[in-house]
């Protein structure tokens, strides 16, 4: 059996192209992620995520990097403001190497405030995903090799297609 991967504890998402996922456990406990902002920001979060591309200011928390996340340091759980930056709407969100698994869209009391910190999250998301974070990680490497293996035929036809700067007799 593949060893099960390990959740990144950056404060900030990489910027690295990955694949996103939505947790079998996912739900939405707001019943506000279907209305703008939020859906808006929603698509943005995962656009970005997907293309590698830096995240704005507003969908992290006043203080990222100066402060702890104790949800971060003690269940490996990230999340985002989908409103603003001081929006109770967050996405709770787990990242890996090549990918990120959408776990939850709540408020802060749901999780921040409760002890331990994130006891919600374990029970209802990370035991559970355990079983499906191999079968993530698997389709998320061979999406990247395929990338790689677009990425280096379109290079080679570049070439192809470049004039080598021989004069034609």
């Amino acid at each position: 059996m593949p060893p099960v991967p390990v959740p990144l504890t950056n404060d900030h998402f990489e910027m690295k192209r990955k694949e996103v996922y939505k947790a079998p456990t996912f739900v939405d406990r707001t019943g506000r992620a279907g209305s703008d902002p939020y859906a808006k920001n929603l698509l943005e979060f995962r656009s970005r995520i997907e293309q590698g591309l830096e995240l704005p200011p507003k969908f992290y928390r006043n203080g990222i990097g100066t402060t702890t996340d104790d949800l971060l340091q003690h269940t490996g759980v990230k999340h985002v403001h989908l409103g603003a930056t001081k929006s109770d709407v967050l996405l709770f969100v787990e990242e890996f190497d090549d990918f990120v698994v959408l776990l939850e869209i709540a408020g802060h009391d749901q999780n921040f405030w409760e002890v331990p910190v994130g006891a919600t999250l374990k029970k209802h998301h990370l035991d559970s995903l355990e079983v499906h974070l191999p079968g993530f990680a698997a389709t998320a490497s061979a999406a990247r090799e395929k990338a790689k293996k677009r990425q280096r035929i379109a290079a080679a036809g570049a070439k192809a297609a470049k004039p080598s700067g021989r004069r034609q007799p």
